[in-house]
């Protein structure tokens, strides 16, 4: 997804944009891509530890979708003029992720006769994606296809990639327990993931982790090596601020932004793409202290009613 549907508590996920091709009048046209295309905005791997993201893919640019009923009473136009229009972004490569995961589980559970574990959920979705041609840091396992998804909960002979060694590794990094971000849960007797996390290792160290294969048939593997070729301070790529109210200074690697008295606020850059290395891939970080917009910290929770916050009691309710 654009924004990151993250529950830790079940279904750690991350969902990628791609864009359906539409065909409209000349006067509507839109810049839409080729079916499969990964569109520009959709966000891309890797995370700030340096797992890969996204997991999967889902249409979510120039689709069709149901309209909106607000508009048609807005507009005045009650004539079904706006019962469907061009949708996209988070809120339509969700539910279509979505879509594909109920027909997974309600196949499961009708096979079984119980409930579908988490991991396994995420590892039929991602070894089922369809390859659209992209990186893996811009389409994860690829397009969900929910007929393959489906499949391979039918056939158990159908491969299946993954690592039962992730969480560990990212524990090990992150430095909290389990429990710490996923306020009171506690870690799974099994889980496993189509991916493999290396904690940090010092230079000139290896470190070795393992792939379980089941099914049967043929898989190609790709070896791939990221590295990091430079880092440069935001201040120095900044070739000119568009929004100076809101940017109230810079110095090194820190951006002084002044948000006093505002609902949101924006800051442009222009940044000077002379300065930025050409390499494949390039990435932007943005780290702000967590208090500056949670001043209760993870130990409260907001009440809507008193407009305040009070302990989060873990453990019940």
């Amino acid at each position: 997804m654009g924004d990151c549907s993250y529950s830790r508590r079940f279904v750690p996920s991350y969902i990628g944009w791609s864009c359906n091709r539409v065909h409209l009048p000349n006067s509507l046209r839109l810049p839409a891509g080729a079916n499969s295309m990964v569109i520009a905005w959709s966000n891309r791997g890797p995370t700030e530890l340096g797992t890969v993201k996204p997991d999967v893919l889902a249409v979510g640019a120039y689709a069709w979708a149901v309209g909106r009923t607000w508009d048609s009473l807005l507009y005045g136009v009650l004539n079904g003029a706006y019962a469907y229009d061009l949708f996209g972004g988070t809120s339509q490569a969700t539910p279509m992720a979505a879509g594909a995961a109920v027909l997974v589980v309600s196949t499961y559970k009708q096979l079984t006769g119980s409930r579908m574990p988490a991991y396994l959920l995420k590892t039929v979705l991602m070894n089922s994606a369809r390859d659209v041609g992209f990186d893996e840091l811009s389409q994860g396992a690829g397009l969900v296809d929910a007929y393959r998804a489906v499949s391979m909960v039918l056939d158990p002979s159908i491969p299946r990639v993954y690592s039962r060694e992730l969480i560990t590794d990212v524990l090990s990094d992150v430095g909290p327990s389990y429990a710490t971000f996923t306020y009171g849960a506690s870690v799974p007797p099994t889980w496993y993931e189509p991916k493999i996390y290396v904690p940090h290792i010092a230079p000139g160290s290896t470190a070795v982790r393992t792939l379980e294969i089941t099914g049967s048939g043929t898989l190609r593997v790709y070896s791939t090596r990221l590295t990091q070729v430079s880092t440069a301070p935001i201040c120095t790529i900044i070739s000119s601020v568009l929004s100076p109210p809101t940017v109230a200074g810079c110095s090194g690697d820190t951006l002084y932004v002044d948000a006093r008295g505002r609902a949101f606020a924006y800051a442009w850059l222009l940044l000077d793409l002379t300065k930025i290395p050409r390499d494949r891939y390039v990435e932007f970080e943005i780290v702000y202290p967590y208090e500056y917009f949670n001043r209760g910290g993870r130990a409260y929770t907001w009440d809507t009613y008193r407009r305040c916050c009070r302990p989060l009691v873990l453990g019940g309710l």
